[in-house]
């Protein structure tokens, strides 16, 4: 399995840090360090969620 690693920018005015095995299956999490994180994984809704639960936020 091959995994691209790479800081780009992220077409927002801000740079993304990519972890892409599957580019249809990604979930992007904004971060504070100064650039965003994009990861392939197998279900990036749950993550999503679950972060946004850690993290006090809503679950749309």
């Amino acid at each position: 399995m091959r995994c691209d690693l790479s800081i780009i920018p992220a077409g927002n005015g801000r740079k993304a840090q990519m972890y892409l095995t599957d580019q249809k299956s990604v979930v992007y999490i904004l971060t504070h360090r100064g650039y965003d994180l994009l990861m392939s994984i197998a279900d990036p809704e749950s993550v999503a969620a679950k972060i946004r639960r850690t993290l006090g936020g809503t679950n749309p």
